[in-house]
């Protein structure tokens, strides 16, 4: 409906913030230092909020073509990450596009389908993002190239997370699973394989990590929501 909702983590009550009248929302991601919210549309604009006033911090620009589905500011509040269903990875310095700076930016180009989410590592510099081409890029930030395509998903893939202790990266798809990837495989480039935590009965839509990384909480289309212990397997 255009709004953005503000829900209370006591309460769970739920209210509106503010209106942004950019269209309607596909994406949004909170900093962590909760000031800062980048929201995105379907017709691939961006714009950020500040949360406090509740006054845009930039003007409404189109960053994709086409629907943006993800978006992710990284965990030290400088970057933010879009992907979209032009097929496109994005990289925006954040101060850039509060100065009205909106020609640099840097493309990640090699899926060759939509993406779906975008999703930062805490402690080493690549980003994860998930595709309609059933397939998971690992982005090396430090060249802007592909360092590994993690193919493990038997349908689109919609979500992707990394822990917060490193230790893993999680998906979720349209094939209903949930899969557990080794970072240390990952960031080696060998010995990558899959571990399958578990399944909804429907696609897998969300996932979020406890603070200390052992609880899991996936969210699907079959409406459930389940808890999942990481360290047990189940």
């Amino acid at each position: 409906d255009g709004n953005v909702y503000l829900t209370d983590d006591e309460t769970f009550e739920t209210d509106i913030l503010f209106t942004p009248e950019i269209g309607r929302i596909t994406a949004a991601s909170l900093s962590s230092d909760e000031t800062t919210l980048a929201l995105a549309t379907d017709t691939g604009i961006i714009q950020l909020w500040d949360i406090t006033t509740q006054e845009p911090l930039t003007e409404a620009f189109t960053a994709h073509s086409a629907t943006i589905f993800a978006l992710a500011i990284s965990p030290d509040n400088t970057q933010l990450a879009s992907g979209g269903d032009d097929r496109q990875v994005v990289i925006w310095n954040i101060d850039d596009l509060k100065a009205d700076t909106f020609d640099s930016f840097q493309i990640l180009a090699g899926h060759s389908d939509g993406v779906f989410d975008v999703a930062w590592n805490a402690t080493h510099p690549i980003l994860a993002s998930a595709s309609r081409d059933n397939t998971i890029r690992i982005w090396d930030l430090e060249t802007m190239e592909t360092s590994l395509v993690l193919e493990g998903h038997q349908d689109d893939v919609e979500v992707v997370t990394f822990d917060p202790l490193g230790d893993w990266l999680v998906s979720g798809g349209r094939d209903n699973n949930i899969l557990l990837w080794n970072m240390w495989g990952i960031l080696e480039g060998e010995d990558v394989h899959a571990e399958l935590l578990g399944s909804h009965a429907d696609w897998v839509l969300a996932l979020e990590f406890s603070s200390e990384g052992d609880i899991l909480v996936s969210g699907g289309r079959d409406r459930a929501i389940i808890v999942w212990d990481v360290d047990r397997m189940e």
